[in-house]
Parts: C-alpha cells; structure tokens; sequence
C-alpha cells in the first residue's frame, strides 16, 4: 500500500485519462494489488471491482477505499482466469515484479 512506485506516475495517470468523461459505468482492476488504479478509476466510473488472488492486499483495498470514502469499490477474491465477464471495462495489471520474464516496461525478456 505504501508503495510509491505503484501509487503514483505517469502510468496511473494515463489509465486515468481513458477513463475519465467518458461515461463509463464498471471496471473491473483484475490483479489491482494496493488498489492504486481502483482509486482513481472510482472517482470517474460508478462501480469498480477489485479482484486479486491475494485476501490480505484486498483486505487493504476495503480500509483505504474507506478511509478515501470511496464507497464504489467492491473486491473480489479469485485469480484472473477465473473472472468472467460482459459488457465492463477490465484493467488488468501485470507487472515486473509478478513475472520475473518482464522487464521494468513489461516486455519479455530474451532469455
């Protein structure tokens, strides 16, 4: 959760601007982590779900989410492939750190 590397930077700022005005009712931030992105994502959308296979970051999640009043956020525990949906935006974040054959811009490696 207190992470700078993954709660702030021009990547979080990106994801931000597809989302903001542009009407969008749910996203789903599978393997959202701290949540970071659920955060700024809440405050443009009606209804984000946070899902990762780790209770304890989405246990995290659920107290900063209410510590930020953002009553939107709902979480889910399940790993990615086990989420189905229809008609939702979906952010997925895989970084370096949970594939050790990405490198720090997520492209694989050569070896």
């Amino acid at each position: 959760m207190t992470s700078a590397v993954h709660a702030e930077g021009a990547d979080l700022e990106a994801i931000e601007r597809q989302v903001a005005g542009k009407g969008l009712r749910r996203v789903l931030d599978l393997g959202c982590g701290g949540g970071h992105v659920s955060y700024r994502l809440a405050l443009h959308v009606a209804e984000v779900v946070a899902c990762d296979v780790t209770r304890e970051m989405l246990d995290a999640v659920r107290q900063e989410a209410g510590r930020r009043s953002l009553t939107n956020i709902s979480t889910v525990h399940a790993p990615a492939g086990g989420v189905a949906v229809r008609g939702w935006l979906v952010r997925c974040g895989v970084l370096p750190v949970h594939d050790p054959s990405l490198d720090r811009r997520g492209r694989r490696g050569s070896g």
